[in-house]
């Protein structure tokens, strides 16, 4: 793999969790800034899951780097109970190989809003982020329960750790 010969300024990274929303806009993302796939990391305490998209395998968690934008892409696509701590600190470890000062995580959460159109909130601790997430239309999130890799990076926080949260429905 050619992680360890990139270099990059954020790491966003999308598992599964509420609404499969990190796994959802990760994949997104590297497909559309045409991401080049550098990386897979799996674990034998998970079933062997792949998916199939084009034609071609995806892997339990795969690694995507945009040159042009300086960031790299993590994206899940398999439950991660029970490996939360081992997905967060690969994550740290990928910031620190290739020099990425942010790591972003995208997370679902709940959403009981009868609007077709979600809302987004965050949680960061560089006030920088912040002005930046609210002017995009962003809410702090005042409360919540957070669990799997985004929380064992909270417990344990990278240099700067940003999470952005989009409503999902439990039906989908």
């Amino acid at each position: 793999n050619m992680i360890g010969k990139a270099r990059a300024k954020t790491i966003i990274a999308g598992v599964p969790g509420f609404g499969l929303v990190g796994t959802i806009a990760t994949g997104y993302l590297a497909e559309k800034l045409k991401a080049e796939k550098i990386g897979t990391a799996w674990f034998e305490e998970l079933p062997a899951t792949i998916a199939i998209h084009e034609n071609k395998i995806v892997h339990p968690i795969s690694f995507y780097k945009s040159k042009k934008y300086e960031i790299i892409i993590a994206h899940g696509i398999t439950g991660n109970a029970g490996v939360e701590w081992k997905i967060a600190n690969i994550l740290k470890e990928l910031a620190k190989k290739t020099g990425a000062k942010k790591i972003v995580t995208i997370e679902g959460v709940g959403s009981q809003n009868p609007e077709p159109e979600a809302k987004a909130y965050y949680y960061t601790s560089e006030e920088k982020e912040k002005k930046k997430l609210e002017n995009a239309g962003c809410q702090p999130l005042r409360e919540g329960i957070i669990m799997g890799v985004t929380s064992a990076l909270m417990i344990q926080p990278p240099e700067q750790l940003t999470t952005i949260f989009t409503e999902a429905h439990a039906q989908m």
